[in-house]
């Protein structure tokens, strides 16, 4: 995060002060983790990515506005993980938001995806998630997300 935001700034790119991190599947994890890290970002959405983490956030850790969406039937991310997710959110008094997609699997958002029952790409659920996407990050930078 830190040579991204070094290099925008040497490029005169974007404004350092809003930042946000979108990843998907192993990138979705590893956006939660830099929320969980405390980054320095003011919205982090995560979409069929790995909610799970060795350490737990703990009240004060996560100081970016969190988005995560899922399908209801991803093998790769259970019902468990996401309730463990959203007890760890609670309980570091996070400001989070969950969608998940119901009947949706892996990997709704990507294309390429084609491993029937596991990863299927559906357009109508990507191209709201993209719709999302940029709302959340909008209201994220305008301060008008839900806080605990």
């Amino acid at each position: 995060l830190s040579a991204l935001v070094s290099e925008s700034e040497k490029r005169g790119l974007g404004d350092p002060l809003r930042k946000a991190a979108v990843g998907f599947c192993f990138g979705g994890g590893n956006v939660l983790e830099l929320a969980r890290a405390g980054a320095d970002l003011q919205a982090v959405i995560s979409l069929h990515g790995d909610l799970t983490s060795p350490i737990a956030a703990k009240p004060g850790d996560v100081k970016a506005a969190l988005l995560a969406v899922h399908g209801a039937a991803d093998p790769a991310v259970p019902k468990a993980q996401r309730d463990a997710f959203e007890a760890e959110m609670q309980a570091a008094r996070a400001s989070w938001q969950m969608l998940t997609f119901g009947h949706l699997v892996h990997s709704f958002c990507e294309p390429e995806a084609d491993v029937p029952g596991i990863a299927e790409y559906d357009e109508e659920a990507a191209r709201q998630s993209y719709r999302l996407i940029d709302q959340f990050i909008t209201d994220a930078f305008a301060g008008h997300v839900v806080r605990p």
